[in-house]
């Protein structure tokens, strides 16, 4: 079991931005997920029908598809190089250059037993989560099971990170174990560390200092140098969430909020109905989802 020291919450008001969020036009690509920024575009996955990756300039214009996946791809992260996404039930782990071409798969599931959700990449080699927590190497070779799933039932994982020699996984579901809602951890020893929770969404955020995640109906904080856990401030179910090591910024089912690191006020940046994945570069605040904005930015 984790150490998580007991602190008192402050009920906070909410104040609202007054800033207008700035949104793609639909162009009929309803229902984002993933988002990720660079330099210069917004990247997101549509995974309605013929799933795909669309990208649009943050200096503005019109939005564009950038590629093809088919299916119903989820979650997406990126390096220097490539956009790697996770491909749902599909069971698929893509990856897209950049600088544009034909996507290509890193991992696939062909039983149809697995879900991928959470997508992470370090160094040469992609994470990702169905029931268990795999990895395998971006060039080629095949995945390496890290955690397996859990035993006699169906089990999900969901967001996922690579913190130096620590893995941190959110379980949002499982008919199985107690992993519900819970922050998970496996060290380079192989130990696996949990903090329970009670939560329908899986969204993870970190900075140097601590990572972050939603459980209980509370965004906490559990510190990457002694683990201490403390919670921060109330909330809907998050589903979406980012971190700049000043502020944790969030999508919950009708807005895209933002709150200091270490607790205080909440702000609401944006409402929106149904924003999902979250973004940020050293000025906007980026989401996925919503029926109205489906790809959106503000100031943060």
């Amino acid at each position: 079991m984790l150490r998580a020291w007991c602190v008192v919450l402050t009920v906070v008001a909410c104040t609202k931005s007054n800033e207008t969020p700035t949104c793609a036009p639909t162009t009929g690509t309803l229902g984002p997920f993933g988002i990720v920024v660079d330099a210069t575009y917004i990247y997101w996955t549509y995974d309605e029908g013929a799933g795909a990756v669309w990208r649009q300039p943050i200096a503005g214009g019109e939005p564009a598809l950038f590629a093809t996946l088919g299916g119903y791809p989820r979650a997406m992260t990126r390096d220097t190089e490539a956009l790697y996404i996770a491909g749902g039930c599909d069971g698929y782990v893509w990856s897209v250059p950049l600088a544009g071409g034909v996507p290509t798969w890193v991992a696939r599931d062909d039983t149809g037993d697995s879900c991928i959700h959470g997508i992470a990449v370090s160094g040469a080699d992609v994470y990702y989560t169905t029931g268990g927590v795999l990895r395998v190497p971006i060039a080629a070779g095949l995945p390496t099971i890290l955690v397996e799933p859990p035993q006699g039932g169906f089990g999900c994982n969901g967001s996922i990170a690579v913190l130096g020699t620590d893995l941190y996984w959110i379980a949002p579901c499982s008919a199985v174990d107690a992993t519900y809602g819970s922050l998970n951890v496996l060290t380079a020893d192989g130990t696996v560390l949990r903090e329970p929770g009670q939560s329908s969404g899986d969204a993870l955020a970190f900075d140097a200092n601590a990572v972050y995640w939603a459980a209980d109906g509370v965004i906490k904080r559990r510190s990457r140098i002694d683990g201490t856990v403390l919670p921060l401030v109330f909330t809907d179910d998050v589903f979406g969430m980012a971190v700049d090591g000043t502020w944790i910024y969030w999508t919950t089912s009708s807005a895209v909020q933002k709150a200091p690191v270490m607790g205080g006020p909440i702000q609401v940046i944006a409402q929106i109905s149904g924003p999902a994945g979250i973004a940020i570069d050293d000025a906007n605040v980026y989401w996925g989802g919503g029926n109205v904005c489906p790809a959106g930015h503000a100031p943060k």
